[in-house]
């Protein structure tokens, strides 16, 4: 089944919200475990923690739609989130 055709497919929605939320309880799992690294050796788990949950809420938002068009974070948008992660490494504790 080629991708246009799983989108139509009255199934994919519920899949697509399922499996989000699945990546999500084990995203909140291993959130919890960055204390236990040292401090020095965070930022960069965590700065992909927020990469890719920016991603899923990109899919989300487009309703799983992977297919038309790569998900993906602009320069801008990576720079952002990166500047957000340090900042909150470097002068808050995750």
């Amino acid at each position: 089944m080629s991708g246009r055709r799983l989108l139509d497919h009255p199934g994919w929605k519920a899949f697509v919200k399922e499996y989000c939320s699945r990546v999500k309880v084990y995203r909140d799992k291993a959130f919890k475990l960055l204390p236990l690294l040292p401090k020095q050796s965070r930022y960069s788990p965590a700065a992909m923690m927020a990469f890719y949950s920016s991603i899923l809420r990109r899919i989300e938002r487009s309703n799983g739609d992977v297919f038309t068009e790569r998900v993906k974070l602009s320069k801008a948008e990576k720079l952002t989130v990166a500047a957000g992660v340090y900042l909150r490494h470097r002068f808050f504790s995750f």
